[in-house]
């Protein structure tokens, strides 16, 4: 049987437990609450919606917050989770109710620090789950690319000015549908190897792109590297306000241009910061080895951090750690 969801106004969220599927139209309604806050990617509207290929995620509204039913990136596990400042307590019980009556763990996730500093202990259990954290890093350290810690860098760089000193980088027109054409064969190359790799994931990125790309092109920075006539990596870049910048996607055929991805992200630092940026979030890694050694070799500066939250168990639960 469908799924029967209710017929809204333009930008308008159905108020909890009603639930509307995830539209263009609601990013308005979305980044009114959005905004507010840090720029935790899992809220992101770009990504929130270039993600969504199953048109799975669902939007309410509860005591002003803004509730999304979301799905595990890994496992695609429903799950609840909220952002907003509105009677905290009230609404992560009523979450946390809500998913036991629908069979799925009562566990509430992603939960912004900002939300789950706010949360009786007394009421909840509040875990950080770093595996979730966003990395925020420094634009003019990539840039610069200097000091001991940024040493192995420096010698990949090298390397790959070596081998590929013609290498050079554009800004990607992604009105064009040949650059799109590009993007999307790079993307799907990128994939055929993790498949390779038994990484049962890979398929998820073609498919996002592709809805990004359709949906968003206009609201994005796109950078190319080129090795002769071959474009060898890119990045989408979304503009976040106060100087804050997110990757979207990137990309690099490493398996053909040895050192490609420390000169691409210094490439691509100059030019944000060039643009006004000074600071990047690289979203999580899910938890992921490769992901993680990749995203801590750009030497964090801080983290955005979410926590996953259940009832408390009984006197003495832990405060926010």
């Amino acid at each position: 049987m469908c799924e029967r969801l209710p017929r809204l106004e333009e930008g308008v969220l159905p108020p909890f437990p009603s639930a509307k599927a995830l539209a263009l139209e609601d990013r308005d309604a979305v980044e009114r609450i959005t905004r507010r806050f840090p720029p935790y990617s899992d809220f992101n509207f770009l990504n929130l919606y270039s993600w969504d290929a199953g048109e799975r995620v669902r939007l309410s509204s509860l005591n002003g917050n803004l509730v999304i039913r979301f799905a595990d990136y890994l496992t695609d596990e429903p799950f609840y989770m909220f952002l907003g400042p509105h009677r905290p307590d009230e609404t992560a019980a009523t979450l946390l109710a809500q998913a036991a009556a629908e069979g799925i763990e009562p566990r509430l996730r992603l939960i912004p620090e900002a939300v789950a500093k706010e949360l009786d202990p007394a009421r909840f259990e509040v875990r950080n789950s770093s595996d979730q954290d966003d990395y925020i890093v420094c634009l003019a350290s990539i840039a610069a690319c200097e000091g001991r810690a940024w040493h192995r860098q420096r010698t990949a760089i090298r390397h790959f000015e070596a081998a590929h000193g013609s290498a050079r980088f554009e800004a990607l027109d992604l009105g064009d549908d040949a650059v799109r054409a590009d993007l999307l064969a790079l993307c799907a190359r990128w994939c055929d190897r993790r498949r390779h790799a038994r990484d049962e994931a890979a398929d998820y990125d073609r498919d996002a792109l592709g809805r990004c790309l359709a949906s968003f092109s206009r609201h994005l920075s796109a950078f190319g590297l080129y090795v002769g006539d071959e474009l060898a990596a890119f990045s989408l870049t979304e503009d976040l306000g106060d100087g804050y910048a997110i990757h979207h996607f990137e990309k690099a055929a490493h398996w053909s241009y040895a050192g490609i991805v420390p000169f691409f992200d210094r490439g691509v630092a100059r030019l944000l910061l060039a643009r006004g940026f000074r600071y990047l979030n690289l979203e999580e890694d899910l938890g992921l080895l490769g992901l993680r050694q990749a995203k801590r070799a750009r030497r964090p500066v801080s983290y955005l951090r979410k926590f996953e939250v259940v009832r408390a168990r009984g006197p003495g639960t832990p405060p926010l750690a």
